[in-house]
């Protein structure tokens, strides 16, 4: 499916994947903040998350990739990087997971709250990044890209018409029965 073909279903659904996101964020979040022995559990959850998070990043390219370059090149550089940075930490933090399952005592305490710390630091940042998209880059796209005789177009054109014929005319809209 192309954004262009139904760019304000492509945005719902892109909402919609980000909500289940933030909610496997938040999950792991949980679980970071407690102190477990369960150093497997913990290496799993990562690693699952770092795979849900760049399978959207990669379903997203393949959606967004050329209309949002056609569109604005410098936001498109932006997700690009912001995803090629998330990944990165990503792995890094998927790295001292592994390192989790060797160590015990004190030391991977010490480390549990190292890597609780950075993955707190990572959801700041990606939490920012999936904001940013949802209030300034989908809705530009959908815009952009929207035919003008799609639902939100016509409402938009529709809502200016009535702005324009209230101004001109200088009555209100909505007038009560007194008038």
């Amino acid at each position: 499916m192309s954004l262009s073909a139904n760019p304000l279903l492509i945005r719902d659904a892109m909402t919609a994947i980000h909500k289940t996101l933030r909610t496997e964020v938040f999950a792991l979040s949980s679980l970071l903040a407690k102190s477990t022995d369960d150093a497997v559990t913990v290496l799993e959850a990562i690693q699952d998350m770092r795979r849900q998070i760049m399978s959207q990043a990669e379903q997203e390219a393949q959606l967004l990739e050329a209309a949002l370059r056609d569109y604005d090149p410098v936001l498109a550089n932006q997700r690009e990087d912001n995803h090629l940075k998330f990944a990165a930490k990503l792995d890094h933090l998927c790295a001292r997971a592994r390192l989790l399952v060797s160590i015990y005592g004190i030391k991977r305490r010490h480390m549990q709250e190292e890597m609780y710390l950075d993955w707190n630091l990572f959801v700041s940042e990606y939490l920012l990044h999936l904001d940013l998209k949802e209030r300034e880059m989908l809705p530009a796209l959908v815009m952009s890209l929207a035919p003008m005789n799609n639902l939100a177009s016509s409402m938009y054109i529709g809502n200016s018409a009535l702005l324009a014929a209230n101004t001109a005319t200088s009555k209100p809209l909505c007038a009560s029965k007194s008038d």
